[in-house]
């Protein structure tokens, strides 16, 4: 199928205007749904490589293999380590830790991986000031707060005039009871305590 740059606009403000629904999906649903997206990767890989070899006029030559490496197989590649990372709760293995340049080696992972892209190493340098249980703690609470991202359509602003002229505030959601908003703060990771307000009183 063809698409217009009309239908590749629409579909991205479909994701736009979906996201919040998207952030609210647990880490088990959204691997869920990567896996179908490996299968249907595998579905089109043949057409993908071989539409590409066609256009580059590579077809039957050495770089034809490369349609395949740097389109299916690496997109296959990339989206295995997203589900890898939305279901494994180990910590991080000490021994890809490089204490010398606060690094940790995140690729190559396998024999398979070293000798498909032998050129490639990949890593994550942290700020020198983090130890390496400080970096598994930051994993730990990037997985946590995965469905906690604010949505700027959350945040209300009202005021309240005083004795030293009028105040401003900043809240944020809005509940329907005083025991709905109590539940929401004991699931939160990123805030300790919660002020609960009643506006109409």
């Amino acid at each position: 199928m063809s698409l217009t740059k009309l239908d590749i606009d629409r579909f991205i403000t479909t994701l736009r205007t979906k996201s919040k629904e998207f952030n609210s999906i647990s880490n088990v649903q959204l691997a869920s749904m990567l896996e179908e997206t490996i299968s249907n990767i595998k579905e089109v890989a043949f057409f993908w490589a071989t539409i590409c070899s066609d256009n580059k006029g590579t077809t039957k030559t050495p770089a034809e293999g490369e349609e395949w490496l740097g389109g299916p197989f690496a997109s296959v590649l990339a989206t295995q380590y997203y589900i890898k990372s939305l279901t494994n709760d180990d910590d991080l293995v000490e021994k890809k830790y490089n204490s010398e340049e606060n690094s940790y080696k995140v690729f190559p992972n396998s024999f398979t991986e070293r000798i498909t892209f032998p050129f490639i190493d990949a890593k994550v340098i942290f700020n020198k000031s983090m130890s390496f249980e400080d970096i598994n703690k930051y994993l730990y609470s990037l997985l946590e707060n995965k469905k906690e991202i604010i949505d700027h359509e959350d945040i209300f602003v009202f005021y309240k005039k005083t004795e030293i002229g009028t105040q401003y505030f900043i809240t944020y959601k809005n509940y329907i009871s005083k025991n709905n908003a109590s539940e929401a703060c004991d699931l939160l990771t990123i805030v300790k305590s919660c002020i609960i307000l009643n506006l109409q009183n």
